[in-house]
């Protein structure tokens, strides 16, 4: 019997060894870092820093509010422009220029020459002289006209030596009719010469 005993100790000793060593793979494998998932809050943490700060140069680097001041400069440019050509076929077929008063522009859609009065671009600096819709004019009869506008962009502003953009620009897009087009003048005199750059 003794000899039973021994057999089935021994075989208990076996089987308890097998057991401590399943046990231990099992709890080896589930505490591993070969099968851990997910990450832990401080790589969380790290990986948010950094992309706010590469969100933070991004920002910086594409100037939200220039766009958008390069965006309306591009609205005046083109609104410059098609009311100089409208001025310019006003005196074609009337042998002279509209008459440099507050319904300049009124004069224009009269002809025929535009279907309604020109918008207002957003964040137009009021210039001097007969303003419609933050777009000026001066001239008439037979002298030279000028429809114009101050430049808003810092980008277009720099053109001009010394010039300034924003809300106190010191530079005009003018549509002058001696030289047939439109041009940034670089003075705060809408009669002065175009700016060579254009």
């Amino acid at each position: 019997m003794s000899r039973r005993i021994a057999i089935s100790y021994s075989t208990i000793a076996q089987h308890e060894k097998s057991m401590l060593l399943y046990s231990c793979v099992v709890k080896n494998s589930l505490f591993s870092t070969k099968y851990r998932s997910g990450f832990t809050l401080i790589e969380l943490l790290v990986v948010v820093a950094v992309i706010g700060v590469l969100a933070g140069a991004i920002v910086a680097a594409v100037n939200p509010g220039e766009q958008f001041a390069r965006g309306n400069d591009a609205s005046r440019k083109s609104r410059v422009t098609q009311l100089g050509k409208a001025v310019e076929a006003y005196a074609i077929d009337s042998g002279g220029f509209p008459t440099a008063d507050a319904n300049w522009m009124q004069s224009l859609v009269n002809r025929g020459l535009l279907k309604t009065l020109v918008a207002a671009v957003s964040g137009n600096r009021a210039c001097v002289g007969n303003i419609v819709n933050g777009f000026c004019y001066a001239g008439g009869g037979a002298a030279t006209s000028y429809v114009y506008t101050y430049i808003q962009s810092s980008a277009e502003a720099t053109k001009c030596s010394g010039g300034v953009g924003g809300a106190s620009s010191t530079v005009y897009y003018v549509y002058d009719t001696s030289v047939g087009r439109a041009c940034l003048k670089c003075a705060s005199n809408y009669a002065a010469a175009c700016n060579a750059t254009q």
